[in-house]
């Protein structure tokens, strides 16, 4: 539930992990789509719980619930191919505020959502 938001004794700015940012982003986005733009009250509140709450603990649970069934096979293959995966999902980083003119800017990232 909390992202991968770091900073570095020698950085001045913060750095957010693009594609995990991206998969709870996406809560944000799907809850907009269900419930309209944001905007104070009962709806943005809805907004909110759906996007802080629901949908993280949805997409951990889905996480743990597929990666147990992959470590249930037992297959090294199978494992090594996960580990991978996870190594490389962590890999790019880029400041808070994006790269400007780059497909950072574009995406539904969480702490776009919430103006961090």
């Amino acid at each position: 539930m909390f992202l991968p938001v770091f900073t570095g004794p020698e950085l001045s700015t913060a750095f957010i992990n693009v594609f995990w940012e991206t998969v709870y982003g996406l809560g944000f986005f799907a809850a907009e789509l269900l419930f309209g733009p944001m905007h104070p009250g009962p709806v943005g509140f809805s907004i909110l719980i759906f996007g802080m709450i629901v949908w993280p603990i949805a997409i951990m649970a889905a996480l743990y619930r597929i990666m147990l069934s992959i470590l249930r096979k037992r297959s090294r293959t199978a494992v090594i191919i996960l580990a991978a995966l996870f190594v490389i999902s962590l890999s790019y980083n880029v400041r808070i505020g994006g790269v400007p003119g780059t497909f950072v800017q574009r995406l539904p990232l969480y702490s776009g959502f919430l103006d961090i």
